[in-house]
C-alpha cells in the first residue's frame, strides 16, 4: 500500500505556492542539525509560518498552517511546530504590515534563530524547558522588531537533548 505522505507533500507544496519547499531548502542550507524535532525544523516553522503571513495574511496562512500540523497523525512534534508557528507569524504579520519582502522574512527568522543560540554556539549550552513545550537555551534572549513586538526565542528541540 502506498503512503499518502507523497500527495500531501504535493498538496502542501501547491497550496504554499512552493512556499513549503522554499523552507525546507533554507532550513537545509542552513547546516542547523535536527531536521526533524531540531533546530533546523525549528527555523523552518519560522520561515514557512511568516512567508505564508506575508503573503496570504493571517486567515489563509492559519488555515494552511493549522491543517500542516494536523498532518493525519504523521507529526509527533506538534506542539513545538504550534509554538514556533506562532513566532513566525508573528514576524510575518510585521513584514506584511511594512510591506516587506521575503528577505525580511529570512533576516528575521534568522535573528530569531542567533538569539535561541546565544554566541552562536549550539554545541555547548545548557538547556530548560520551554514555555510551553520542548526544550530551548537556557541563555536564550528574546527578539524585538522594529515595531516593538518581542518575540521568544524558538523552541529548538522536542525532547530533553541531554538524555
Amino acid at each position: 500500500m502506498k503512503s499518502a505522505l507523497p500527495k500531501w507533500r504535493e498538496v502542501q507544496d501547491w497550496a504554499t505556492d512552493g512556499a513549503a519547499d522554499w523552507a525546507v531548502g533554507l532550513s537545509v542550507a542552513s547546516q542547523l542539525p535536527g531536521r526533524l524535532d531540531g533546530p533546523a525544523d525549528a527555523f523552518r516553522h519560522l520561515l514557512i509560518a511568516a512567508e505564508l503571513h506575508r503573503v496570504y495574511g493571517q486567515s489563509y496562512a492559519g488555515r494552511l498552517l493549522n491543517a500542516h500540523e494536523f498532518d493525519f497523525g504523521h507529526s509527533s512534534d506538534t506542539d513545538m511546530d504550534e509554538y514556533n508557528n506562532e513566532i513566525g507569524q508573528q514576524i510575518g504579520r510585521y513584514v506584511r504590515s511594512n510591506n516587506g519582502s521575503t528577505a525580511d522574512v529570512i533576516k528575521f527568522a534568522k535573528q530569531v534563530m542567533l538569539n535561541s543560540f546565544p554566541g552562536g554556539d549550539s554545541a555547548n549550552v545548557r538547556w530548560e524547558p520551554g514555555p510551553e513545550t520542548g526544550w530551548r537555551v537556557k541563555a536564550a534572549k528574546s527578539t524585538q522588531l522594529p515595531n516593538g513586538v518581542i518575540l521568544q526565542p524558538a523552541v529548538v528541540a522536542e525532547n530533553d537533548p541531554d538524555k
